[in-house]
C-alpha cells in the first residue's frame, strides 16, 4: 500500500494536534474500482407492463368475437348457400332416388298453364291431363307410390260424366312451381297390368332426402267423372278402387245414379268424405283423420281409422236368405276427441218388407262410442257389440228390437237402461212390449227385450263393454 497527499480529520482540527504526521486515508487499490447504483423510480416499467396487459387482453377479445360472428353466420348462411346450389347447380340428382313406375305405363301428356284453369294455393303453375278407362273393366283402380311431398292432393268421384257413355273419364291437375321438378320428380300414367284391370298411377321418388320447400312442391287433384243414369236405373261399376296415401277423398252424391258392386278407399293422414254411395260391399281405411258420410250396403261395410272420428249414416240392407249385412267400424284412438258415431237404419228387402239379418260392430279406444237405429223393419235380428275403453258408450235401439243385452261399465257407474213404456208395437200387431232386466254383479247388467205374445224364432244379441265410465242402453 501507498499513503499519499495525507489530510488532517476533523478530531485532528479539532484538537489543534501540531503533528507532522497525520493518521493517513485509505485508498483504494488500482485493481478495484467503486460501483455507483442510482435508485431511480419504477413507475414507468409498471406502466409499460399494463399497457402489454392491455393489448393483449383486447386482441384476444377482437378474435374471440369475431370468431363467434364467424360460427355465427355461418350456421345460418352455408345452409342457405347449399340449397341455392342444389337448386341451380346440377346435383339435383343427389337429393332423390329414381321414380319406379310399373311396365306398361303410358305417361300423361300434360297441357302447361292451359287457358282457364288456375293454381291453387301457392303454386305459380298448373299442367293439365286426361284418360278414359273403360267403364265396364273389372277393376277401376287409382295409385300413388312415393314421397306424399310430391304425390299428394285429392281424389274427387262424381257422375258428372258423359251421360250414355261406356267411359270413365280420368281429369288430372298437377300444381307446381318449378317446371324442372314437377317433371324431374313426378311422373303419371295410364296403367293396364292385366286384361279387365285399368286405372292411373302417380308416382314420385321413393326417398327425398332435400329440402320439401316451396320451390320443390307438387300437389295433384284427380277428377274422377263417372256417367249418370239415362234409363231410370243406376249405372254399374263392377270395383273401384284407391290406394292414395296423402290425398283427401271426396265421393259426391252417388246414391240414385251409380251402384258399385265393390268400393276400397284406401288413404293416410287425411279425410275420407262420402256424400252418398250405394254398393255391395265397399271398405274405407284411413289414418289420423276423419271417416264421415251415407253409406248404403247389402253385405259388407268396414270402416276403420285412427286417431281420427268416424261419423257416419249407414243404411244397412237384407233379405234374409244369407249371411247378415255386416258393419264394422273401428277407431283405434289414443286421444279422447276421437268418437265413434253411427246412424244405422235397417232395411228389409224380403217381400214383406220384414225380417233381415243384421251384424254391427263399433269399437274404440279412450273414445266415446255412440250407436243408433233410427229405423228397422219387425222381426229384425240384429247383433250388435260397441267397446271402448276410459269413455261412455250410448246405444239407442229401435223399438222393433228383439232379444238380449249383456252391458258392462265402471264398478263405480252400473249401467242405464231406459225404456220408453209407451212405445206402440211396430208391426201393428197389438203386442205388448216386456223388457227384463237385472243387475248381474256390480257394473254388469243383463236382459231381455221381447214382444208378446211372443213367437219361436231367432232372437237379436246386443253387448257393450268400458272401463271407467257408464254405459246407456236406449229401448
Amino acid at each position: 500500500m501507498s499513503y499519499q497527499n495525507p489530510q488532517p480529520t476533523t478530531a485532528d482540527l479539532e484538537k489543534g494536534s501540531t503533528s507532522s504526521t497525520p493518521a493517513p486515508l485509505l485508498v483504494p487499490c488500482a485493481d478495484y474500482q467503486a460501483t455507483y447504483i442510482v435508485a431511480g423510480s419504477t413507475l414507468p416499467e409498471r406502466r409499460e407492463r399494463g399497457w402489454a396487459r392491455f393489448r393483449l387482453l383486447t386482441r384476444f377479445l377482437h378474435a374471440f368475437f369475431f370468431t363467434c360472428l364467424i360460427v355465427f353466420f355461418a350456421h345460418r348462411l352455408i345452409p342457405r348457400l347449399a340449397r341455392l346450389v342444389n337448386e341451380r347447380g346440377n346435383s339435383f340428382s343427389m337429393h332423390h332416388g329414381p321414380v319406379h313406375v310399373p311396365n306398361g305405363c303410358t305417361f300423361a301428356e300434360w297441357t302447361y298453364d292451359p287457358n282457364g284453369v288456375s293454381p291453387v294455393d301457392h303454386f305459380e303453375h298448373v299442367a293439365e291431363a286426361s284418360f278414359e278407362l273403360p267403364l265396364d273393366s273389372d277393376e277401376l283402380f287409382f295409385v300413388s307410390g312415393g314421397s306424399g311431398t310430391f304425390a299428394n292432393g285429392l281424389i274427387d268421384i262424381s257422375d258428372d260424366g258423359e251421360p250414355g257413355s261406356d267411359t270413365a273419364e280420368v281429369y288430372i291437375l298437377g300444381y307446381y312451381n318449378s317446371l324442372h321438378h314437377f317433371q324431374e320428380l313426378t311422373k303419371v300414367c295410364r296403367l293396364n297390368p292385366e286384361a279387365g284391370k285399368n286405372g292411373v298411377g302417380i308416382f314420385a321418388p321413393q326417398h327425398w332426402s332435400g329440402h320439401a320447400g316451396h320451390h320443390y312442391r307438387t300437389q295433384f287433384r284427380i277428377h274422377v267423372r263417372l256417367p249418370p243414369s239415362t234409363a231410370g236405373s243406376p249405372v254399374a261399376v263392377n270395383r273401384l278402387t284407391t290406394k292414395l296415401p296423402f290425398f283427401v277423398h271426396h265421393i259426391g252424391d252417388l246414391k240414385n245414379s251409380i251402384h258399385f258392386k265393390e268400393l276400397s278407399l284406401s288413404t293416410t293422414n287425411l279425410p275420407i268424405r262420402v256424400d252418398s254411395v250405394v254398393v255391395d260391399a265397399a271398405s274405407a281405411h284411413t289414418t289420423n283423420s276423419v271417416i264421415s258420410g251415407h253409406f248404403n250396403t247389402s253385405h259388407f261395410l268396414d270402416l276403420k281409422t285412427s286417431n281420427g272420428p268416424i261419423t257416419v249414416d249407414i243404411g244397412l240392407l237384407n233379405d234374409q236368405s244369407g249371411e247378415a249385412t255386416k258393419v264394422p267400424a273401428t277407431g283405434k284412438h289414443t286421444t279422447p276427441s276421437s268418437p265413434v258415431s253411427a246412424n244405422v237404419s235397417l232395411f228389409a228387402t224380403t217381400g214383406s218388407y220384414t225380417g233381415g239379418r243384421f251384424d254391427v260392430v263399433a269399437h274404440s279406444s279412450n273414445s266415446p262410442v255412440r250407436v243408433a237405429v233410427p229405423h228397422a223393419p219387425a222381426d229384425h235380428v240384429l247383433t250388435l257389440a260397441a267397446h271402448t275403453s276410459n269413455s261412455p258408450i250410448d246405444l239407442v235401439l229401435h223399438p222393433a228390437f228383439e232379444g238380449g243385452f249383456a252391458l258392462h261399465g265402471s264398478r263405480w257407474m252400473s249401467p242405464q237402461v231406459r225404456v220408453d213404456e209407451g212405445v206402440e208395437d211396430p208391426a201393428g200387431r197389438g203386442r205388448r212390449r216386456d223388457v227384463s232386466f237385472r243387475q248381474v254383479q256390480r257394473g254388469d247388467v243383463n236382459g231381455v227385450v221381447r214382444w208378446l205374445p211372443a213367437e219361436e224364432k231367432e232372437l237379436g244379441l246386443v253387448t257393450a263393454s268400458t272401463s271407467n265410465m257408464g254405459v246407456a242402453l236406449h229401448l
